[in-house]
């Protein structure tokens, strides 16, 4: 899966991107926002869960979003990491986020 490496939105705009999931393996999304952290709002999540009649696979994970909401004008970046806590991130991911009116 490829992630965006930048994303243009309007304020009061809100994006959301899959970022896949790996938690059965015991990995987990990080994040963390850099510069004008008060353009954005952002978070990380499960998709929608499944309906109940389908079920996942053995050894399936959730899917993962990462959610934005477009606060003010302003340039941001999302740096994500997926990891297993206290080891080496498997993926780290940077996001810049352009906000206008």
């Amino acid at each position: 899966m490829a992630l965006p490496s930048e994303l243009g939105l309007i304020t009061g705009q809100e994006a959301t991107v899959e970022i896949g999931g790996a938690g059965s393996a015991g990995y987990l999304w990080s994040l963390e926002v850099g510069e004008d952290s008060g353009a954005i709002d952002a978070s990380v999540g499960p998709k929608q869960p499944l309906p109940p009649s389908r079920s996942e696979p053995y050894g399936g994970s959730w899917p993962q979003v990462l959610v934005v909401r477009a606060l003010k004008p302003g340039r941001a970046t999302v740096h994500l990491e997926l990891a297993r806590p206290g080891q080496t991130p498997l993926i780290i991911h940077d996001i810049v986020i352009r906000v206008s009116e």
